[in-house]
């Protein structure tokens, strides 16, 4: 999830995220990353104490848990691709049990 209080730059930081994300999956994936990446929607509950709230869902496989972790690790903590992530923070779940 990808949170913060301005929703335009929740929401393009998201959709920077997911393209990042896409590129990476395809190279895992091939072709059939539609079915392991599902774009991106605002949360069902959009926004919780002022924060606006987007999800990026990723379905994957335990044979490339391992590579995706890293390649999420590389994009959203040590920020390799040189976003700017001002204003906006994330919250990563592996396993959620809910999506709100």
């Amino acid at each position: 999830m990808i949170y913060g209080k301005d929703k335009s730059k929740v929401i393009k930081t998201t959709d920077q995220v997911y393209d990042i994300i896409d590129i990476g999956m395809k190279k895992l994936y091939g072709s059939y990353v539609t079915n392991y990446l599902s774009g991106y929607n605002p949360a069902p509950i959009e926004r919780i104490s002022k924060n606006y709230r987007w999800n990026i869902l990723i379905k994957i496989d335990t044979k490339n848990l391992q590579r995706v972790k890293n390649l999420i690790k590389n994009i959203c903590i040590l920020n390799e691709y040189k976003l700017n992530y001002n204003g906006v923070k994330f919250s990563i779940d592996i396993n959620p049990g809910t999506i709100l």
